[in-house]
């Protein structure tokens, strides 16, 4: 056995431990206390710059009730499908409503009689 711990946390409380282990390992959490259905416990690896490592994590929203495990990674996006068909063309839409008829224009005044011609001579 590598380690053996007992860790107490009040509640919302978070505690980090760090462990080197370059081997498989187990860990058993074990809740008790008034209602111990009411706790949740999260796990995370690191790799040796300290980063979280994925692979090694054990995340409460991911165990209880989901039955699913880690979501994989998102695949690369498919190639752009053939453009679909011209669909038909709508029918015509109805005339619209004649618009109103325009005021009638003011009368100009009248011109002037034009000058009488002189009549031509008999024979």
């Amino acid at each position: 056995m590598y380690v053996s711990e007992s860790v107490s946390l009040a509640p919302n409380a978070v505690a980090t431990n760090n462990y080197y282990a370059n081997f498989s390992f187990d860990f058993v959490i074990t809740f008790t206390g008034v209602s111990p259905a009411n706790f949740a416990a999260s796990s995370w690896g690191k790799s040796s710059t300290g980063a979280l490592v994925t692979a090694h994590r054990l995340v409460a929203s991911e165990m209880i009730g989901s039955g699913t495990g880690i979501t994989g990674a998102t695949g690369a996006t498919g190639t752009t499908g053939a453009t679909g068909l011209t669909g038909v063309t709508g029918a015509t839409g109805a005339t619209g409503v004649t618009g109103l008829t325009g005021a009638t224009g003011v009368t100009e005044l009248q011109g002037l009689p034009g000058r009488p011609e002189r009549q031509g001579l008999r024979e």
